[in-house]
């Protein structure tokens, strides 16, 4: 082993004759002599080692950190930050006490040298897997920087790294307690493979479905995505190994599975975002038993009113009174000049964009009215003024329906049946009073 090719120092015996001397005086002798003085060196070789470790920690990390931060490289600034090299530094008390340990303890205190020499590389151990840790996460942190980013979805796999630095460490240790090597302890947990694979399920999925995710650009931090069949709609804060947490905008965190991302599917709204536009489709019912051919009181009716020719300004104005002349199939009816007008309406709008389409257009009814729908794009993806813009321009509309002499379609207590005045109803015929009891038909 490493302790019994270290030679015991000639001055050893100089030291164990002083403390010896120093023991017997205190009244101290025979072999409680001999162990107390043994403690006693071993205690003087740990304090040696820790003021060592407070010179290197407390003096040299100050020389360290001069050095990186007026290097033209940044990959040491990153290891600095990540305490690399302060973890570095750790390894030299263990170390200083496993080659001086000789001093205190010879070959005749083997089974007492076996045991502190296991918890020593148990130490180093952990020394070094906190070491790897630390690299993995400065090239990480380097990554970001490289590429300017402030996240990215490969912190699943950075965190699948730490997690499998720290099973071998485990891994390692229990084959310095159980005396085998790592191959044998990898050896013997074959058998519980199947078990293990129940228990870290949900990791290995996860690992894999994170890793598709950043590789194939799926999602990353920052973008808005919906879920279906859960509560998720909202932007993604972190993305984890097992999960992807998201914000609801009411505040509220949903934590989803990122294999359930996989299996199964999600909308991502980054594309809204990016093109810097966001689509409205809205439908508005109409009475069908409003619509009726156009008719030069209609047309007269409409050029005369303000609302009409406000919404469109003049330029659109003077369009829409061209109609009257071209003798348009579409102007036939009042419906068809009301489609008209809202496509007029919408490409002088200067919150709507006619890009990548603006579209009015009549959909298959389902008995109940004529839905008319609009499909367009308003310039802004900042919610509050997506819903305000919308809200206004269908808010017109609704007020210019009756100037075409159409109605909006509605479950009222009795329906429309005046064809000259569709905004006017008629209220339905009184019932008959049925009597009491038979007796009131006499």
């Amino acid at each position: 082993m490493f302790l019994e090719v270290i030679q015991k120092p000639p001055f050893s015996d100089i030291i164990f004759q002083k403390v010896k001397t120093l023991l017997t005086q205190l009244g101290f002798s025979g072999s409680r002599a001999d162990m107390w003085d043994r403690i006693m060196v071993l205690i003087m070789i740990i304090i040696v080692a820790y003021l060592c470790y407070l010179l290197f920690s407390k003096l040299l990390i100050r020389i360290v950190h001069y050095i990186v931060t007026h290097t033209k490289t940044k990959w040491d600034l990153f290891l600095y930050n990540r305490k690399f090299f302060e973890r570095l530094f750790e390894f030299i008390p263990p170390l200083m006490v496993l080659i001086l340990l000789p001093l205190a303890f010879t070959s005749d205190y083997q089974k007492l040298l076996n045991i502190l020499e296991i918890v020593i590389n148990i130490y180093l151990t952990i020394i070094a897997a906190r070491i790897a840790i630390s690299i993995l996460c400065a090239g990480f942190d380097y990554y970001l920087e490289r590429h300017e980013l402030t996240s990215s979805p490969y912190q699943g796999v950075v965190d699948m790294g730490r997690m499998i630095i720290q099973i071998v460490m485990v891994l390692v240790i229990v084959g310095l307690i159980m005396n085998m090597k790592l191959k044998e302890v990898i050896t013997g947990l074959s058998a519980f493979a199947a078990v293990l694979i129940l228990i870290f399920k949900d990791t290995l999925l996860g690992f894999i479905a994170g890793i598709q995710l950043a590789h194939n650009n799926m999602l990353k931090i920052g973008d808005w995505i919906t879920v279906p069949n859960s509560n998720a709609n909202g932007n993604i804060l972190e993305i984890n190994i097992l999960t992807v947490k998201v914000q609801n905008f009411d505040n509220t965190f949903v934590y989803v599975p990122c294999y359930s991302l996989l299996t199964g599917s999600f909308q991502n709204w980054s594309g809204m975002l990016e093109a810097g536009v966001r689509r409205v489709n809205k439908s508005i019912l109409l009475d069908v038993s409003t619509v009726k051919q156009t008719d030069d009181a209609l047309l007269d009716k409409l050029y005369a009113d303000p609302h009409i020719k406000s919404f469109i300004g003049d330029e659109g104005y003077e369009k829409f009174l061209a109609f009257r002349t071209d003798n348009d199939p579409l102007l036939r009816t009042n419906l068809g000049l009301f489609r008209a007008w809202l496509i007029l309406y919408m490409e002088h709008d200067p919150d709507i964009t006619n890009q990548p389409y603006l579209i009015v257009r009549e959909v298959e009814s389902t008995g109940a009215g004529i839905p008319i729908e609009l499909l367009f794009f308003i310039k802004t993806t900042v919610w509050a003024d997506y819903e305000r813009i919308q809200s206004i321009m269908f808010e017109q509309i609704m007020m210019c329906v009756p100037a075409f002499g159409l109605a909006q379609f509605q479950y009222n207590v009795w329906p429309h049946t005046d064809a000259n005045n569709p905004m006017k109803p008629i209220p339905p015929k009184p019932e008959e009073k049925k009597p009491d009891s038979f007796l009131g038909i006499i």
